[in-house]
């Protein structure tokens, strides 16, 4: 057995190593524990309205694919992306799913996606996202798409914008998800 074969991984790397996407709640806690005097992102959601949803199924990987467009109080329209994983989705209406129609016009039936348990994916073009959290989304792989152009840091004189290094969301992804919540999408 070579030596060079293994490394060791210690400490917050292992969990790293282990956790490939977050969970709505893992995401959740890190903007909560991390950012916990902020008045913005958790606590601004009434500022986005959200213009235009579309779900798109993806049966045979069992995921479920949201895209939104959201405005911001400056009126400014934003992008989002959500991919839930491991969706169960059911070919007729039933007492414990939900009915949506998709982007395709068809209606389709799923069990509500549980934000605890279910990993997932995410992306929001504005600057809260891009300069605090798609970088860490990245490493912990819960961004969709491809990585994002590092941000690189102009000035030392101001603080980090994520000093924990931590994966989050910003506001309008919250907002997304509290529509879905309401539409009993998710749980």
């Amino acid at each position: 057995m070579n030596d060079q074969q293994y490394r060791f991984i210690r400490g917050a790397r292992i969990l790293q190593q282990l956790n490939e996407e977050s969970t709505y709640d893992d995401l959740e806690t890190n903007i909560t524990t991390s950012f916990p005097t902020t008045r913005k992102r958790q606590h601004a959601t009434n500022e986005v309205t959200i213009q235009h949803i579309d779900i798109v199924p993806y049966l045979g990987t069992k995921m479920m694919h949201v895209r939104a467009i959201s405005n911001g109080s400056t009126g400014r329209q934003y992008q989002q992306a959500i991919q839930f994983l491991n969706v169960v989705f059911n070919q007729a209406k039933t007492p414990e799913n939900v009915e949506f129609i998709a982007s395709d016009g068809k209606t389709y039936y799923v069990m509500p996606v549980d934000l605890s348990n279910h990993n997932m994916k995410v992306r929001c073009n504005c600057l809260d996202f891009y300069h605090r959290f798609a970088h860490w989304n990245h490493t912990d792989r819960s961004i969709v798409g491809r990585a994002p152009v590092p941000y690189q840091r102009k000035t030392t004189t101001h603080p980090e914008v994520n000093p924990d290094h931590v994966p989050g969301m910003c506001k309008h992804l919250i907002k997304i998800v509290l529509d879905l919540q309401r539409r009993g999408i998710i749980v």
